[in-house]
């Protein structure tokens, strides 16, 4: 029987730990016609996420003379995922491109969430249905424009 070595557990685990603080980066790889959140194509990993540290970060490969997309969430988001979004960190910002984000429908949870919150960043929210909320009361730990150009624009939305 062989022995598994001291030094290669560690190293597993210290990757593994590694790996799971990374946070999913949205960059709208599948282009303007599915800037959804549920395209696996549009994250930098090639899967959607429904948890954790999200970066929704500038859509990539912008022809000339088109508007960068958003990431878009609505209400079919939750049911083709098959799970809510229940995130530990939301940042929406880039340095070349504004980070954006529509949400139109359907639910967003998170601890906290950034827009535009590093210098140089730019970040835009558009909330024109759907709920997002914050797993903390009273609100906090919401930062936009902090050093960077933060964008909130809100239409027919619920929010708590």
């Amino acid at each position: 029987m062989k022995r598994v070595s001291v030094k290669c557990v560690v190293l597993c685990v210290v990757l593994s730990i590694g790996s799971m603080a990374s946070a999913a980066t949205w960059n709208g790889g599948a282009g303007v016609d599915l800037p959804y959140w549920d395209v696996a194509g549009n994250w930098t990993d090639g899967t959607a996420p429904t948890g954790g540290t999200i970066d929704i970060g500038p859509a990539i490969n912008v022809p000339d003379g088109v508007e960068p997309w958003a990431c878009v969430i609505d209400d079919e988001t939750e049911e083709n995922l098959g799970a809510p979004l229940d995130l530990s960190r939301f940042r929406v910002g880039g340095d070349d491109a504004p980070g954006i984000l529509t949400m139109t429908g359907g639910s967003l949870i998170t601890t906290y969430f950034r827009v535009g919150r590093s210098s140089g960043q730019v970040g835009i929210i558009n909330l024109s249905g759907g709920t997002m909320s914050t797993k903390t009361s009273p609100l906090r730990d919401v930062e936009i424009g902090k050093d960077g150009i933060g964008t909130l624009n809100m239409t027919s939305f619920s929010g708590t």
